[in-house]
């Protein structure tokens, strides 16, 4: 119903009446409020010679903050509620004479009370938040870089040539194991593998065909037993 009403007395327009001092508004509010916020958590971290403040400070700190901010932006407040809620403001600027020429300048800081009683928990709540969100995010940050780090195994190209491979493959030279390259069946089943690369079969490096002769040496133990 009240969508209905504002559609028809403004249109569209009417849902964004206010909007310029909303933004007015809103944009010096929050720059106060974190410079207060921040420049209070400095020093309170210097006087307790701390590298936190604590959730309490925090709650005390945000909720004064969001006070003061309350305070410097009030008339810009009250200039926002007229244009959403009254008839005959043509502007900010007109808003803004027609108050202090009708009502006088304590009109601006009428509803102060209310919107501090409001600004102040919720405020206090945020930062409060905030910094447990901060502190929880270091301390995750700080446990994974002390964690060990494993570092992944270096990998082999395939298309370089394969005595080059044999030495990165293994410091002795060998392009398996030692049990593997001393059994016989296991050992001439890679050199065949081998042979037939420049002839044109799949196997294109020697570690394409160490897992065929893996297999080769298991099926020939396989048929001994």
């Amino acid at each position: 119903a009240a969508a209905r009403d504002v559609f028809a007395r403004g249109g569209v327009r009417g849902f964004y009446r206010g909007l310029s001092p909303t933004l007015m508004r809103l944009c010096p509010h929050h720059a106060v409020q974190w410079t207060m916020y921040e420049s209070l958590c400095a020093m309170v971290r210097q006087r307790n010679s701390a590298e936190r403040v604590s959730p309490g400070e925090s709650a005390l700190i945000g909720g004064t903050s969001g006070a003061l901010a309350a305070l410097v932006t009030q008339p810009l407040d009250v200039i926002k509620t007229r244009l959403q809620t009254g008839v005959g403001y043509k502007g900010v600027v007109h808003a803004a004479q027609r108050i202090a020429r009708e009502e006088g300048l304590r009109a601006f800081g009428r509803g102060l009370v209310p919107r501090l009683l409001n600004i102040f928990p919720s405020t206090a709540i945020f930062y409060t938040v905030f910094e447990a969100t901060k502190r929880a995010l270091y301390a995750d940050g700080q446990a994974k870089s002390a964690a060990p780090q494993v570092q992944a195994p270096e990998a082999i190209d395939d298309d370089r040539p394969w005595p080059i491979m044999l030495e990165r493959v293994s410091p002795g030279g060998a392009l398996v194991p030692p049990a593997a390259s001393t059994h016989p069946v296991r050992r001439q089943t890679l050199l065949a593998r081998l042979q037939l690369r420049s002839s044109g079969a799949k196997h294109r490096a020697p570690t394409a065909c160490i897992s065929q002769a893996t297999l080769a040496h298991v099926d020939a133990t396989n048929v001994a037993v």
